[in-house]
C-alpha cells in the first residue's frame, strides 16, 4: 500500500510541476510561492530548480523546528524534484512552441489549470506530507488552535503572505502588470530559459 502511495505521490508532484510549466507559457501569472521564486530566479545565476531547492532547503530549517509531523516523502520528493520538473517542463514547451500569441496562452493556462487538478489529486489523495511551503502556512494557523476565527485568519493571512515578497521581487509580470517601471524584459520568458 506505501509503495501504491509513493507511486501516486511521485506522478502527482511531476504532473503539477508540468502544469506550473503550463502556467509560466501562459504568463498570465503562478501562485504567489511560485512568483516568488520566479523572482529570485530571475536575479541569481542559477536554474529554477535549483534555487527552489535552496529556498525550500532554507524553508525546511523553520519546519524543523517549528513543527516536524507534517514532514514526509513528499516534503523531500517536493523540495528535490518539483523545481527541476517546473524548469524541465518550461524549456521543453518554449523549445516546442516558442512564444505563444494570446490565444496560445489561453489554451496553456486552460490546460496548466486541468493538468494541475489531475496532479493535485494524486498527490493530495497519496496523503504522505505536504511541501514545505504548505507547511509553512500550516504551522502558523495551527500554533492558534485555540480560537478557530484566527486560526482560519492565519492561514488566509500566511498563505497570501508570499505575496508581499513576491510583489516586491523582480519577477516577470503576469497580463496586466506591465505598467510597472522596467518590470517588462524584452521577452517574457528570457529569464526562464535559461
Amino acid at each position: 500500500m506505501l509503495k501504491k502511495r509513493i507511486v501516486m505521490s511521485v506522478f502527482g508532484l511531476l504532473i503539477c510541476g508540468f502544469s506550473v510549466g503550463l502556467f509560466r507559457m501562459a504568463l498570465f501569472g503562478v501562485d504567489p510561492f511560485q512568483a516568488l521564486m520566479n523572482g529570485v530566479n530571475s536575479v541569481v545565476p542559477l536554474d529554477f530548480g535549483t534555487t527552489y531547492l535552496i529556498s525550500n532547503g532554507l524553508l525546511f530549517l523553520f519546519m524543523l523546528a517549528a513543527d516536524r509531523h507534517y514532514i514526509g516523502i513528499v516534503t523531500f520528493l517536493n523540495m528535490f524534484f518539483f523545481g527541476y520538473m517546473v524548469d524541465f517542463s518550461h524549456r521543453m514547451l518554449l523549445r516546442g512552441f516558442g512564444e505563444p500569441g494570446i490565444p496560445g496562452r489561453i489554451v496553456f493556462l486552460a490546460l496548466g489549470i486541468v493538468v494541475m487538478c489531475f496532479g493535485s489529486a494524486f498527490y493530495y489523495t497519496a496523503d504522505l506530507g505536504v511541501s514545505v511551503y504548505d507547511a509553512v502556512s500550516l504551522i502558523i494557523a495551527h500554533g492558534i488552535s485555540g480560537n478557530s476565527s484566527i486560526s482560519v485568519s492565519l492561514r488566509i493571512s500566511s498563505a497570501s503572505s508570499w505575496g508581499v515578497p513576491c510583489f516586491c521581487s523582480p519577477a516577470e509580470p503576469g497580463e496586466g502588470s506591465e505598467w510597472w517601471p522596467g518590470s517588462a524584459p524584452s521577452s517574457p520568458h528570457s529569464s526562464w530559459a535559461r
